[in-house]
Parts: structure tokens; C-alpha cells; sequence
């Protein structure tokens, strides 16, 4: 059956960037039932009985990309065989595509392939990179009254509930936001700042992949400074976070801002000519990144609430937050200790605070654990002078 017929893929196959995301390319109910599949002998068929034989195993047919519910009952007549004599999936075929064609029967096929492509993964990835998208207009939340300004701006669904109103003619999108900032989770979630609730184990549990829409659950300055919308990969990250730091508006698209802005100077009388439009952009700087407009206070409350509030240093630190000790660990190795970076928690001992650097001005600093690791543990980098061998 071509019912629900998928192929999943990996968000990111790059080693040096781990991603858990996987973006699953379905076939629809309708289009399945217009396709009627033929045999035929193109590709190469074995029944299970001899791949059996062959001492094939079913991570072997993972690795060829056979389709996942092949992997499954494989594995199931390998287990039946060593229990029992139960042999009814001896004769269940697994046919062994060439790329570029897939599926249980080698039915479907990528068009965008060169002999290059070593997987279907590379496939799909070399083709997001080759034709990267282009935002050309606005995803729209319809279902409230906003008028967010000139065509093409329209309300986008990362702008409700902000802290900020967007709407010209009215606070439409920050009505009843009262409702989730009340909100309370249950003892088994994590309550994310802006009141959504997720399961306690999904909190501090993978920095590049937030689970809460606000980013709360992870380090929110790292997530801000690395965080980029990809165009040129597969990938739904930008359309599941908010970023509520970004300017004009709280969507992660980055071309978001751009378009806004263009709607925003396109609203210029008739009488402004193009030249004029232009000095005034200029002299406005808006938006102007590379210095900041203006200081600011802010509530107490928004003090190490896990949330950047006061950037400096071109965001690189961050004043009301400690952020440096939100991923420490609660069990380090030995060699460790007193290496000129804290890895733990600190913990209140006899009324001080300490940690696995406290008390470490008796301690060297260049030591058989620290030297020549790499990193600067001495403040000279005295353990990372290569040192003479005496025979």
C-alpha cells in the first residue's frame, strides 16, 4: 500500500553540528490511491529466507534504505527463526534500489540526482543548498483583526502574546495574554516565561533545539547568538521558535524583518521624492545594529529570569543573567578540578559557595592533566609549552 508512504531525513548531516530534528516527506491518501504499482525485475529481490542465508541483518537493510516496516518484520522472522519454527515471512520480499529510486518495491524517485550523492540524505541536502529559498511574501495569521501596516505586512503568528503590540488599530494581539501568564504546569513539566508547559525531561536537554516556543528551557543567550534560519537545509526550526530580541518583529525569519521594513518605507507621500525617501532612512537608522539607541531599566522580576534582557558587547555578555553556569554538570572527572573552568553547580558548604575551582591558589595550574590540552589552564599558558623529554 502507498498509503502514508514516507521518507524521513535528517535536518542536518553535518558531523560538527549534531541536530535531532527529522523532516518527513509523506504521500498524501489521494494521490496514493491514483498510483498502481507494476512488477517488474529491474532491481535485484531477495525473500527473507535468503538474506537469512546471506547472514544479512536488518541493520543492513537499514543502511540500504529499506523502508523502516521491511527493517521491522526482517528483524521479526529473524527473532521467530532462533525461537521457533514460525517461517510465514520466509517469503516476504526486500528489493534493493539504486539510487536514485526508493520505497518498498524501488517505486519512487528523487529527479535531482548526480552521481555524486552517496545517500538519499545527500540527495535532499544538495538540493536545499543548490535551489536555497527565497522569501518573497508573509505567512498570515488570519483569525484575528490587525491592520500590522502597509501590504505586504501582515500579523504573523510569533507576534501574539509578545509583550508588544503590533497591530496599528488596536492591541488585538496582546488580548487575554493574561490567561497563559497565569497558567500553571503540572509537578512532571517545565513551565516555559511565556505559561506553555512541556515535559520536565525536555528542559535543559539539547541547547540547539529548544523545546519551548520562547526558548526558555534552553541557554537563551547562546540560542539567540548561534540561532540562524537556515533557508538551506530542511528544516521547520524557524517556523516552531520565537525570537523576541529581533527587531520590528518576534519571528525567527530573518527575511521577515527585511520585507517588514519595505512595507514600512514604501508608505511615503507622492510628493517625497525617491532622493529625499533616502536621506530620511538614513538619518532615521533604523534599524541600526551596530550600536545600540538607548539604555534601559527594567523590573526586578526580569532579573536572571533566564532571559536576556541587558546585552552588551555586541551580545556576547550579558548583564542580569549568570548564564555562564546554566550547563554546569553535577559530576565531573578528576581531572578537572581546579583547571581554571567551573564545571559545577555551586553548592553552599559551611556558609561559602563552592565549587570545583574554589581553594585552587595552592594548586598548579600546569599539571600532567592540564598540559598540552589544547586550552590556556595557566595564565601565561605555561602547560601548553611543549615540554623537553630528559632520557
Amino acid at each position: 500500500m502507498l498509503q502514508h508512504d514516507c521518507l524521513r531525513v535528517a535536518a542536518s548531516i553535518d558531523e560538527a553540528n549534531v541536530n535531532h530534528e527529522i523532516i518527513s516527506y509523506c504521500m498524501n491518501d489521494e494521490w496514493s490511491l491514483e498510483f498502481h504499482i507494476e512488477n517488474n525485475d529491474v532491481f535485484p529481490k531477495f525473500t527473507f529466507a535468503e538474506l537469512s542465508k546471506q547472514n544479512i541483518t536488518s541493520q543492513q537493510l537499514y543502511l540500504w534504505s529499506a523502508p523502516i516496516d521491511v527493517v521491522e518484520r526482517y528483524q521479526f522472522y529473524l527473532n521467530q527463526l532462533s525461537t521457533s519454527n514460525d517461517i510465514f515471512l520466509e517469503t516476504q520480499e526486500f528489493y534493493n534500489c539504486t539510487l536514485p529510486r526508493f520505497g518498498s518495491m524501488c517505486q519512487f524517485e528523487i529527479t535531482y540526482y548526480h552521481q555524486n550523492h552517496l545517500s538519499l540524505d545527500e540527495i535532499i541536502h544538495d538540493y536545499y543548498r543548490t535551489f536555497e529559498y527565497n522569501l518573497t511574501n508573509f505567512t498570515c495569521y488570519t483569525h484575528l483583526q490587525c491592520n500590522r501596516g502597509p501590504f505586504p505586512a501582515c500579523l504573523d503568528w510569533s507576534e501574539i502574546c509578545d509583550g508588544k503590540v503590533d497591530c496599528l488599530d488596536g492591541e488585538f494581539d496582546e488580548e487575554h495574554c493574561w490567561q497563559l501568564e497565569i497558567n500553571e504546569c503540572n509537578d512532571n513539566e517545565y513551565r516555559c516565561i511565556n505559561g506553555q508547559c512541556i515535559p520536565q525531561s525536555f528542559f535543559r536537554d539539547d541547547i540547539n533545539i529548544p523545546d519551548c516556543l520562547d526558548g526558555s528551557d534552553e541557554n537563551q543567550r547562546i540560542i539567540e547568538q548561534s540561532y540562524k534560519c537556515k533557508t538551506d537545509i530542511p528544516s521547520f526550526a524557524c517556523e516552531e521558535k520565537t525570537c523576541l530580541h529581533t527587531f520590528i518583529t518576534s519571528s525567527c525569519v530573518e527575511q521577515r524583518q527585511t520585507l517588514l521594513l519595505k512595507a514600512i518605507y514604501s508608505a511615503k507621500d507622492n510628493s517625497t521624492s525617491e532622493q529625499c525617501w533616502s536621506v530620511v532612512k538614513c538619518l532615521l537608522e533604523v534599524p541600526d545594529l551596530e550600536e545600540p539607541l538607548f539604555n534601559k531599566y527594567m523590573h526586578q522580576s526580569l532579573f536572571k529570569d533566564e532571559s536576556c534582557d541587558c546585552k552588551i558587547e555586541g551580545e556576547n555578555w550579558c548583564e542580569d543573567e549568570d548564564f555562564h553556569i546554566q550547563y554546569a554538570r553535577k559530576n565531573i572527572s578528576f581531572q578537572t578540578i581546579c583547571d581554571g573552568f567551573t564545571e559545577l553547580i555551586p553548592i553552599i558548604i559551611e556558609g561559602q559557595n563552592e565549587t570545583d575551582e574554589t581553594e585552587c591558589e595552592q594548586g598548579s595550574c600546569n599539571n600532567i592533566y592540564t598540559r598540552c590540552d589544547g586550552l590556556w589552564n595557566c595564565p601565561h599558558g605555561e602547560d601548553e609549552v611543549i615540554q623537553p623529554i630528559n632520557f
